[in-house]
């Protein structure tokens, strides 16, 4: 005989505990985020091994490859070896720092100043044709100005010069000799050996202005040369594509993991031990109503499994965190995905989401409902507050 469900005492407070209720939903999600972590460690290892992976790693390095050979080719950066053994290229802050270094020593070489020659072991002769500035304007651009989407004709070696030599003067001198290429004053350039070679903590206001001045000008010669030179916009597009198609599927599997686990969790469970229960629902001894107190049925189980999905949204950012390391996380987490999405954007939406169901909760007094069980028109009830009733040969649960 099929039992029939009758909700007594109506406008009566739901009797379960708002502490209890909040503690399965928490044991609940820290089983959806284990079985997320697990079943993405396994689908991520077999998407490495794949073809598509290796292909789409292999079009990374080639790519990435031909965009540091053009950057070399320009002189704005070359590459280094780091003390771990590895390569990268080098920084606009230091290809400033090695600038000072290089004129300081070439000045003091010239003018037969007494030096450190272990603190000038990497130090060379500087001129325009080995000064990353004066070669790219003096040389890489005039060379290749056809391959310039936007050439601008007023920026040459004399205009970057006098802006140089406007930029480094103080109200009693300039910093550098106004020749053909400017070298620092032999005054100067001690007065920052000095400085640099003691490694004393005071700033030198000629060593920041001539950092900060060169620093300045680099960088915007290598925007220019990032944003106008077809050569390495045309590579940079295509290792982008590639790139990001990289970051895109990982997001697809983490975006995969987490609807599989919620469909376990919370319909493929529910549907087992029927009555609307999840894992702890079960073991916690809660049961699910629907709201007109008929029994749950398969939709009303699927409907608050869609919400939850979006609801816990921020679930493929924690796992990502968890088996990604630093870089592949920030990737992850600000790649696009269908175009406009990305986890970062829609982990935040789905976490204020979340804030307000807890809202949402504590002001429906008496049903005491989360948003996707009001959503799903469910409610749970404590179990041991149902009883059932026999007269005659029907049976009637009372839900106390």
């Amino acid at each position: 005989m099929k039992n029939i469900d009758i909700y007594i005492n109506k406008d009566n407070e739901n009797s379960i505990s708002r502490l209890k209720k909040f503690s399965i939903a928490l044991l609940d999600y820290i089983t959806l985020l284990l079985l997320s972590l697990m079943l993405f460690a396994t689908f991520d290892s077999v998407y490495h091994i794949t073809k598509a992976y290796k292909n789409n790693s292999n079009n990374i390095t080639i790519y990435e490859k031909e965009l540091v050979d053009i950057a070399i080719s320009s002189k704005l950066t070359y590459i280094i070896e780091n003390d771990d053994n590895t390569k990268s290229l080098r920084s606009i802050e230091a290809m400033a720092t090695d600038y000072i270094k290089n004129q300081v020593y070439t000045v003091l070489l010239e003018n037969d100043r007494e030096i450190d020659k272990d603190f000038f072991k990497d130090s060379i002769i500087i001129d325009k044709e080995n000064d990353a500035l004066f070669y790219y304007y003096s040389y890489f651009r005039v060379d290749n100005k056809e391959n310039y989407i936007n050439f601008d004709d007023s920026k040459t070696e004399s205009s970057i010069k006098n802006k140089l030599l406007d930029l480094c003067k103080n109200d009693i001198n300039n910093y550098f000799n106004n020749d053909e290429y400017p070298l620092l004053n032999v005054s100067i350039a001690t007065e920052v050996y000095i400085h640099l070679k003691d490694n004393i903590n005071e700033e030198n206001s000629a060593l920041n202005v001539i950092t900060n001045s060169y620093q300045t000008l680099l960088e915007e010669a290598i925007n220019e040369f990032m944003n106008s030179y077809s050569p390495y916009i045309e590579v940079q597009k295509i290792y982008s594509y590639e790139y990001d198609r990289l970051y895109r599927n990982e997001i697809y599997i983490l975006l995969v993991v987490h609807l599989i686990s919620i469909i376990i969790i919370y319909f493929v469970l529910p549907s087992i031990f029927k009555e609307g229960r999840t894992l702890f629902m079960k073991l916690f001894k809660i049961k699910c109503l629907k709201t007109d107190n008929n029994e749950i049925t398969i939709s009303n189980n699927l409907i608050r499994a869609i919400v939850l999905f979006i609801t816990y949204l921020f679930t493929p950012i924690i796992v990502s965190l968890v088996l990604h390391n630093a870089d592949i996380f920030i990737s992850v987490l600000f790649t696009n995905f269908f175009e406009i999405f990305n986890l970062f954007a829609v982990g935040t939406l789905a976490i204020l989401f979340t804030a307000c169901g807890g809202i949402f909760t504590f002001y429906r007094k008496k049903r005491k409902q989360t948003i996707a069980e009001a959503i799903a028109m469910m409610v749970a009830y404590d179990d041991n507050r149902v009883q059932v009733l026999t007269i005659g040969d029907k049976k009637f649960e009372l839900n106390l």
